[in-house]
């Protein structure tokens, strides 16, 4: 059982994921777009190509910039988020979902509410929010490593068992 499975089935209300099926559209959310739903989608895009069509949104409207920590960390593994510009979910129209995956209880809670009369997949991987860290530079880019890594680690998990991409980007 990999991991985003074993953590949607501790989820109450959460949607079974439905593992045989593929997924072609993946939306992460989180509080502002500017930490963990960024990074989220940035790594998906990287690991599944043009296989998974994937977007970001936060729940909040006073969206700011994308944290400068995320742009460090990102880059540290050859990946340039510096030009996102977050955005609210209600900015994203009528695309296409499959799978939301939030990254926040605040988001699972509104995913829950929005979507509560649709068979649309939501998994709830709860991931700390790494802004909340204090300390010196290095405890607090740990945590925005931290973050980015357990997100590619489920990423993987999940898309790839799921879609059969094999990392393969296009």
């Amino acid at each position: 059982m990999c991991i985003a499975d074993k953590i949607a089935m501790t989820e109450q209300e959460t949607h079974t994921p439905t593992t045989t099926n593929p997924v072609s559209n993946v939306l992460f959310v989180c509080n502002f777009n500017a930490v963990r739903s960024p990074m989220a989608a940035l790594i998906g895009k990287n690991i599944c190509g043009n296989h998974v069509q994937i977007e970001s949104a936060g729940i909040h409207k006073d969206l700011g910039e994308v944290n400068p920590f995320t742009v460090s960390v990102m880059n540290e593994i050859g990946m340039d988020i510096s030009k996102h510009i977050p955005k609210h979910t209600s900015d994203l129209g009528n695309k296409p979902i499959d799978l939301i995956v939030t990254l926040s209880s605040q988001a699972h809670q509104w995913a829950q509410n929005h979507y509560k009369n649709t068979r649309m997949i939501i998994e709830n991987w709860p991931t700390i929010d790494p802004t909340q860290s204090r300390g010196n530079r290095e405890n607090i880019i740990a945590a925005f490593r931290s973050v980015r890594d357990g997100l590619e680690e489920k990423i993987r998990s999940r898309l790839l068992n799921i879609n059969d991409v094999e990392g393969q980007s296009d």
